[in-house]
């Protein structure tokens, strides 16, 4: 666990998923979750205004803007950004744009909440941290 707690941003489109994400980062001290966007627009206009977040959890399909577009465009406004994706594709194409993006790491939504803390405390010590593709495609079948 962190010797202080990590502050989060949490950007998606799932009430459930965020209120989960804060309750479940929250009740153990591990992280503080000090602002919330449901689509990429509303994303980019909060760090306009300027967020001090140590972690950004970013969903990638979103309405209004993608969280690819949402990522490039946030790295614009501040480059220091320390992103990681939340993502249900667990498809090549959308990982390496994901990657080409700009994050630091990604996760995708099957995985368990132990490896989310992992990969935050990871990207937070600025390291990148990216579930490994290939063991979670190991014995999926496409049909």
């Amino acid at each position: 666990m962190p010797e202080k707690s990590i502050k989060i941003f949490i950007v998606d489109d799932h009430d459930i998923l965020r209120d989960g994400l804060k309750y479940v980062m929250s009740s153990d001290g591990f992280a503080e979750i000090i602002e919330e966007a449901r689509s990429g627009k509303e994303f980019i206009e909060k760090i306009k205004k300027g967020v001090d977040a140590d972690i950004i959890l970013l969903d990638i399909a979103m309405p209004e803007m993608n969280g690819i577009d949402a990522c490039i465009e946030a790295l614009k406004i501040k480059p220091d950004l320390k992103i990681i994706a939340l993502s249900m594709y667990e498809d090549r194409k959308y990982y390496n744009k994901m990657i080409k993006s700009g994050i630091m790491g990604i996760v995708f939504k099957t995985s368990g909440i132990d490896e989310l803390k992992k990969a935050i405390e990871t990207v937070n010590n600025g390291e990148n941290y990216f579930t490994d593709f290939d063991e979670i495609m190991k014995g999926s079948d496409p049909f």
